[in-house]
């Protein structure tokens, strides 16, 4: 899980859209997803490939479309490091939207499900 974070629109404006919580739910079924859930009631559900190797994550999605006024949320890679035994890992992302954005070091936590529902 990335966790609770203030979202922007992906226009020129940069307006407010909402706090949100970002969770990527990796499953060993292949069926992994990613999560967008607003404090409003809105969500974003869309499917995330993940590949694992040694202590890398890389996983990214696709556009995903969000119910109520959200829009949608823009591709987005996600790369990350992991110590061994730790619940945590280091994150960068990359979103690609028409205004790309990168963030670098961002810890992500392992929680229980429920709090991605």
């Amino acid at each position: 899980m990335r966790g609770d974070i203030e979202m922007t629109s992906d226009d020129a404006e940069r307006r407010h859209t909402g706090s949100v919580r970002i969770c990527y739910c990796i499953a060993n079924n292949g069926r992994s997803e990613t999560r967008y859930i607003y404090q409003d009631g809105d969500k974003c559900f869309g499917r995330l490939r993940v590949q694992i190797s040694d202590d890398r994550l890389l996983m990214k999605h696709g556009r995903i479309d969000c119910t109520g006024n959200k829009g949608f949320v823009v591709p987005t890679d996600i790369m990350c490091s992991k110590k061994p035994g730790e619940d945590s890992a280091t994150c960068d992302t990359r979103s690609h939207g028409r205004f790309p954005a990168t963030t670098s070091d961002e810890k992500y936590h392992r929680v229980d499900p429920e709090s991605c529902k």
